[in-house]
């Protein structure tokens, strides 16, 4: 079962691009499926458990662990028992860097941005974690306080402080590979869900064979492509049922669905509302 995390949306708002997604109490198996963006990312895992794969790499997270994600590497998450409570603090590095021509954004934020560096996924052993937990907490709170530009900026620069280390950095990937092949696809998904899309024009798109793709993406992403193009499809449904004041059967049409019956059905079974009474409900 998926749950939305947006991570097709802006995130945070154009006066402040920083957002704390917090996941808790959901109270029953969920994955939320993988996906790529160009701003930086910190999961921090307050209580419970919560299975976190990176770039490939699989992490089974506990209470009080911390992950980075680089922008754009490849990164999903879920629960096999819905238990986890945790953040995700989603940000442009752009926010805390000082764009001036100084040996820091030439060294550190410079290259962090462009992809020329990348900080190790897992805090290396010498980060203070109690105190890394100390200002994820302090964040957490910052962000919701009628002050919080000013304190989610110092306390995001309190943290990287502690990563500047060069145990900390990661080499950069080569561009080949499984992982640009997963990105590429999950890219091409990502642009084209609202059309119809066959196994063979993802293959023709990305030069592997139908058979390879579907292969690697449900053992690398844990779903099947077309559950993974239900997911996209759905959200973007809900977000034209809350954002606009289309016709149902133009909410299905745009978000990919050609069949308004089938939609509206399996619109219940996931969100469990139909498509007009999640209009109806509240923000």
């Amino acid at each position: 079962m998926y749950i939305e995390l947006k991570e097709n949306k802006t995130h945070g708002t154009k006066d402040f691009p920083f957002i704390d997604y917090h996941i808790h109490h959901v109270g029953h198996p969920y994955q939320i499926p993988v996906h790529w963006h160009d701003e930086f990312e910190i999961i921090y895992v307050e209580n419970g458990t919560l299975q976190v794969t990176i770039d490939g790499t699989e992490y089974a997270a506990q209470t009080g662990d911390i992950f980075f994600v680089n922008p754009g590497e490849l990164h999903f998450m879920g629960s096999d028992t819905g238990d986890a409570n945790y953040h995700t603090f989603v940000f442009p590095l752009e926010l805390i860097s000082f764009q001036s021509e100084d040996a820091l954004e030439e060294t550190f934020f410079g290259p962090l941005k462009s992809g020329a560096r990348k900080l190790s996924n897992v805090p290396a052993k010498e980060i203070d974690a109690a105190k890394s937990r100390s200002i994820l907490q302090s964040l957490s709170a910052a962000y919701l306080s009628e002050t919080n530009q000013f304190q989610v900026r110092i306390l995001l620069l309190s943290l990287f402080c502690l990563l500047t280390g060069k145990s900390m950095s990661k080499p950069v990937a080569s561009a080949r590979g499984k992982n640009s092949a997963g990105k590429n696809i999950v890219t091409y998904l990502q642009q084209n869900y609202q059309q119809s899309i066959r196994l063979c024009d993802l293959a023709a798109e990305t030069h592997l064979s139908e058979k390879y793709i579907s292969r690697y993406f449900k053992e690398s992403f844990h779903v099947t492509i077309s559950q993974y193009l239900e997911h996209l499809r759905l959200t973007q449904a809900k977000h034209l049922l809350k954002k606009t004041d289309l016709a149902i059967t133009e909410v299905a049409l745009q978000a990919g669905f050609s069949d308004v019956s089938y939609f509206i059905r399996r619109f219940h079974q996931i969100v469990g509302v139909s498509p007009l009474q999640y209009r109806k409900q509240e923000p």
